[in-house]
């Protein structure tokens, strides 16, 4: 019975480290789509690579999730073109954490 009970303990603090992982990730997103300087914080914390090109840029957390943006789609502004990106791939890191 001891043994099973510290099991439950270990599976709810797990659970309770995937829900805070989560939430980080969510409060991180809506705050990086905005601010060039949360965008980088977020990048750098989810290990998101940013690769620029003459038209667009590309953003990435291995080969499996990765967006990338048309600077013309953000009125040539580079940065928001980064910033929609790396948010896209933090989204879909979320999504893959549930």
């Amino acid at each position: 019975m001891l043994r099973k009970m510290s099991q439950v303990k270990d599976d709810l603090f797990r659970v309770t480290d995937m829900e805070k992982t989560i939430e980080k990730v969510a409060r991180a997103i809506c705050t990086a789509c905005d601010d060039d300087g949360d965008c980088a914080r977020m990048e750098a914390q989810l290990g998101i690579d940013v690769i620029w090109y003459d038209k667009k840029v590309w953003c990435c957390v291995g080969e499996e999730v990765h967006a990338a943006e048309y600077y013309e789609h953000h009125n040539e502004d580079k940065n928001a073109a980064r910033r929609a990106a790396s948010c896209r791939v933090a989204e879909e890191i979320g999504r893959r954490m549930r």
